[in-house]
């Protein structure tokens, strides 16, 4: 397994000190003015001598300080790091040493901070945390066992808390000492001496998703910290969602000072309307007295579920992997650009082998690397379309989807059935080009999707669980299928045998055609299984525009949608994806004539969808009062 680095912007939710306990000392860096800044009064021995190396650049600044101060993860801001990842390699002993505290004679103090090794799991960070008499000297500390040692620091935040009461009215300095040897970073931050409450309690995070669809149930999820000094035995877990009604259940456990406890509530939301929701999040009653926790806020995006057929979509091809730490931060907002203009884009998720453990990957590991290979990605996360695009996922806005939609060809004809024989899945049909195509090398992809995959603890170790239209399978082979310059039908006869492990329900097919040297890619479809598609049955209806014209635009008070058909229905979403009109076609001159004077102004989506709830042809629409 290789070595990544697992801390650009990742979000955590901290666990903070309550504003009532008495502190004697604290420190989170964030004042200092550069990663190589010492904070006043803190002492870095670096034992070993050695640079680190030129991987953990960011992390050291290039210099040779036993510790540095750099920008970690972004709500932490500044942390202290001590890296041992070092060139040449070896065994490191790296000292960051506090200043001079004189603890009261009175007091139950304890020295609480949070810490986290920045490796995957085959590089966890051994570090010790020990106390001097409040000399500096190294000798100092190490005249007694220290106060913790780990082998070991966990991959993610985590707090810890030791006593000093044996140590009052006594002058000491304690020191983080890092002793690893050829792993690669760890982080200490917020830390602090004080006098912890008999209950307090810290929501630490959340594992509600970002995206749903309507009418789908959402599980409200999260862990809290245990801060006080007692063990939380009960409580009440609440949720809330818009301001809404409170939902509670009663919390029973034994959770130890410093330590984390995962709950689910029972009870689910199922969102009826597309749209973002807020969802509160909070504990109360903590062990029967009136003690809660902070409130912990997810954002969740709604949208309508795409039709199970649609035509002439911009398919991008996004590779990633579930222990890619950039990645975890990316991704939603990528997948939520894309379920926002759902009627014309997609995406399928080729899953890599690097930079750590990812099952998507070992499933199925000669396919991803094929198109790896094809488009000669060195990097996760990263996004192609054909020759179009290159991008890295937080670059893309929906000025360039917008770009895409509007000026990706759509050269080829569809038609394919896609059919599940027991446990097979058949695949037949045909594709042509809508002429002679000047590339004489295209290929039909054929991907099978499995659209989510989601696990109940995250599989790799950037905390990803849900995985949006993962690859399964490409059809017939990674080869592809050659279908020259499209001037003759080209067939379509493939099988796979499904996993067992699939969730039927949740498989689709994406085809597109694409030319092998230039890489020029081709709008294509997106199939859920059992159902099929035929474009050549209406001439391709969604590149023509008397099929689908809407006037004036933009709209101030009526909106006139000419469809060129007597049947269908017309479906109407405003920006966020919700639904704000949808007819049924009954009218011979397919003309319908819709009242926009009390829609809000902004950008509108009209689609028309055919008989077996395929969109036929989307238009866009301004709104103007």
């Amino acid at each position: 397994m290789l070595k990544n680095l697992r801390f650009l912007l990742t979000l955590f939710f901290l666990s903070t000190l309550s504003a009532g306990a008495q502190t004697l000392f604290s420190e989170d860096f964030n004042s200092l003015a550069g990663t190589t800044s010492v904070p006043s009064g803190w002492v870095l021995r670096n034992m070993d001598g050695r640079p680190g190396a030129s991987n953990v650049s960011t992390l050291t600044g290039n210099s040779t300080n036993a510790w540095t101060f750099p920008g970690v993860f972004n709500n932490l801001m500044r942390s202290a790091v001590s890296v041992s990842w070092t060139n040449p390699v070896g065994p490191v002993d790296r000292w960051l040493i506090s200043p001079s505290i004189t603890l009261p004679a009175t007091g139950n103090y304890y020295l609480i901070y949070d810490a986290q090794s920045l490796g995957n799991a085959t590089y966890p960070e051994a570090y010790e945390l020990r106390l001097s008499n409040g000399d500096t000297a190294r000798s100092s500390f190490l005249t007694s066992a220290p106060l913790f040692s780990t082998t070991g620091e966990n991959l993610t935040l985590t707090t810890r808390g030791f006593s000093l009461a044996s140590y009052a009215g006594t002058t000491l300095r304690f020191a983080f000492r890092n002793i690893s040897n050829d792993m690669v970073a760890m982080l200490v931050d917020n830390i602090r001496i004080t006098v912890p409450a008999f209950e307090e309690v810290a929501m630490v995070q959340h594992s509600i998703p970002s995206l749903a669809f309507t009418n789908s149930p959402v599980t409200i999820a999260g862990s809290f910290r245990n801060l006080g000094l007692n063990a939380v035995a009960t409580g009440n877990l609440n949720y809330r969602v818009n301001g809404g009604p409170t939902t509670s259940q009663p919390y029973s456990g034994s959770v130890a000072s410093f330590a984390t406890d995962a709950f689910t509530f029972s009870s689910t939301f199922s969102p009826n309307n597309a749209g973002s929701y807020s969802i509160e999040i909070w504990m109360s009653g903590v062990n029967g007295t009136t003690v809660g926790s902070d409130t912990l806020t997810a954002t969740l995006s709604v949208v309508d579920p795409a039709p199970p057929v649609q035509s002439n979509l911009v398919i991008y091809e996004h590779f990633t992997n579930a222990s890619c730490g950039p990645c975890a931060t990316y991704n939603p907002l990528f997948q939520a650009l894309l379920l926002a203009n759902n009627s014309e884009v997609t995406s399928v998720k080729h899953h890599t082998s690097w930079p750590g453990t990812d099952p998507m990957y070992s499933f199925n590991t000669g396919d991803p690397t094929s198109r790896v290979n094809y488009y000669g990605i060195t990097g996760v996360p990263a996004v192609r379309l054909g020759n179009m695009l290159s991008s890295n996922p937080a670059s893309i806005t929906q000025a360039n989807l917008d770009d895409n939609i509007a000026n990706l060809p759509s050269n080829w004809y569809y038609n394919i059935n896609t059919t599940i024989n027991g446990s097979t899945l058949v695949v037949t049909g045909s594709v042509r080009g809508k002429s002679t195509q000047a590339n004489t090398d295209n290929k039909l992809w054929l991907y099978l999707v499995e659209d989510p995959i989601n696990y109940a603890t995250a599989p790799g170790t950037n905390g990803e669980r849900e995985f949006p239209s993962v690859l399964r399978k490409i059809l017939p082979t990674s080869s592809g299928i050659n279908c020259g310059n499209g001037s003759q039908n080209t067939t379509i006869n493939a099988s796979y045998p499904l996993s067992p492990t699939f969730v039927r329900d949740n498989l689709y097919l994406l085809a597109f055609v694409q030319a092998n040297g230039t890489k020029e890619a081709n709008k294509g479809v997106k199939i859920k299984l059992g159902n099929s598609l035929n474009t050549t049955s209406v001439a391709d209806l969604s590149d023509r525009a008397d099929l689908l014209s809407v006037y004036p635009n933009p709209s101030n008070e009526t909106l006139n949608v000419r469809t060129g058909r007597p049947s269908g229905e017309v479906w109407v979403q405003n920006a966020l994806g919700q639904t704000v009109y949808t007819n049924n076609l009954s009218t011979e001159d397919g003309m319908l004539r819709i009242s926009t004077g009390e829609w809000q102004e902004g950008l509108y989506l009209v689609h028309l969808k055919g008989g077996q709830g395929q969109i036929l042809g989307t238009r866009k629409v301004l709104v103007r009062h």
